[in-house]
């Protein structure tokens, strides 16, 4: 895959784009930033990013960790959220050049994975280049106090900003092929069994397999010659040895949906046989309560290759989030009207950076499919707002069409 991963390197800081961020509580809050690692050395300490529970992504050029610690929020204090790593592997990109600097990227195995919660998350990849004019949001630590003062400062860059310090800024990797982040040997646990790939003669959609016979995915989809795929991982390598594809018999739409509204956005869809349940092709299930505001959710979807976005999507990605309450959702999208039947899920409300993902990506939290994508004007992968369908509300529509059909 050759993506385009921007990174900034405060001595190796994670970068991901923002917009902007309102603090409106008068509580002190823990202000620290899940993905951010504190790797500390005997020389200079560095930061990384958690792009997956066993890997993180940080600078070549910084020193072997003696401690990788995850939940940090000020390095100098331990707290109970802290989660301490040792690394088995360090992977340096092949082309890095220490006297320039370039490709200046490195990967740290984890030695035992990351526990991931509120205070340890991953990031997304960037699946498209930055554009000039960028807004970007840049976390790092001083060696000063690390304040709230800072984040009302430095969180919300606009276009025009410049800032004056005194710790060298170097960008690396724009435009550089990711190609150690797409040869990362991701377990089968972190290809999500239950995802399932919904290629039709049109665009194609994501789905989740809840039933042998039965795909749930977003009723906004249009599937035409519609051909249902299991346990695929790249949609676009033909070759892939674990991949059911399997024809389906009916459709069926929720009844109250329509295509001017994002109400009720679920369809259910009938498998011709029995898919086979293995490894590689699992169930998912359905909720028997609702998620409440801060609980942790993967969303998982395919993105597309910039390069070449006539084809296939050729990466499966997952972004660890969680759910938002409805007046944030609604501060995102100022001009939908969240309801009960629906959730959010995101980090960066109101950013509005569009790429290139598959639709209708399920939400699942804590082993529970919790939400259908039905609404994002941005890019969930890079932890855009978006809105879900609460799928909690339809369970006994589901379990009726399935015991009726």
């Amino acid at each position: 895959m050759k993506g385009c991963l921007i990174f900034a390197l405060v001595t190796a800081v994670g970068l991901i784009l923002a917009e902007e961020y309102e603090d409106t509580s008068e509580e002190e809050k823990d202000f620290t930033i899940p993905y951010m690692v504190y790797l500390q050395s005997n020389s200079e300490p560095c930061v990384g990013s958690l792009i997956h529970p066993e890997w993180v992504l940080t600078a070549a050029h910084c020193s072997p960790p003696i401690k990788i610690r995850l939940g940090v929020y000020q390095p100098t204090i331990t707290n109970k959220h802290e989660q301490i790593r040792n690394y088995s592997l360090t992977v340096p990109y092949p082309k890095f050049d220490e006297k320039s600097l370039k490709n200046d990227l490195m990967l740290i195995k984890l030695s035992k994975a990351a526990e991931l919660n509120l205070h340890v998350g991953t990031i997304a990849v960037a699946i498209e280049p930055i554009h000039f004019n960028d807004s970007c949001f840049i976390p790092t630590w001083t060696w000063d106090n690390y304040k709230n003062e800072i984040w009302s400062s430095t969180l919300y860059l606009d276009k025009d900003f410049n800032i004056t310090m005194n710790i060298f800024f170097l960008f690396a990797l724009l435009n550089l092929p990711v190609v150690s982040i797409s040869h990362i040997d991701y377990s089968i646990d972190s290809i999500p069994p239950y995802v399932v790939y919904l290629k039709s003669d049109y665009l194609p959609c994501t789905g989740a397999l809840i039933h042998p016979l039965w795909v749930i995915t977003a009723a906004h989809c249009n599937l035409p010659r519609l051909r249902v795929m299991l346990g695929v991982t790249n949609p676009s390598d033909p070759d892939e040895f674990n991949t059911q594809v399997i024809g389906y018999m009916k459709i069926i739409h929720h009844p109250h949906f329509t295509i001017t509204s994002i109400d009720h956005d679920l369809m259910l869809i009938k498998l011709r046989r029995e898919a086979k349940l293995n490894d590689h092709v699992k169930l998912i299930s359905l909720p028997k309560e609702p998620a409440i505001v801060n609980t942790m959710c993967t969303i998982s979807t395919w993105a597309y290759n910039v390069c070449d976005i006539s084809r296939d999507p050729d990466s499966m990605q997952n972004v660890n989030i969680s759910i938002i309450s409805r007046t944030d959702c609604h501060n995102a999208y100022k001009n939908q009207e969240i309801k009960e039947t629906m959730i959010c899920v995101g980090i960066v409300p109101g950013r509005r950076q569009p790429c290139k993902e598959v639709s209708a990506a399920p939400a699942v939290c804590n082993g529970v499919l919790q939400g259908i994508l039905s609404f994002a004007d941005g890019c969930v992968l890079r932890a855009d707002v978006g809105i879900y369908v609460r799928i909690f509300n339809y369970v006994s529509w589901i379990e009726n069409v399935i015991r009726n059909n």
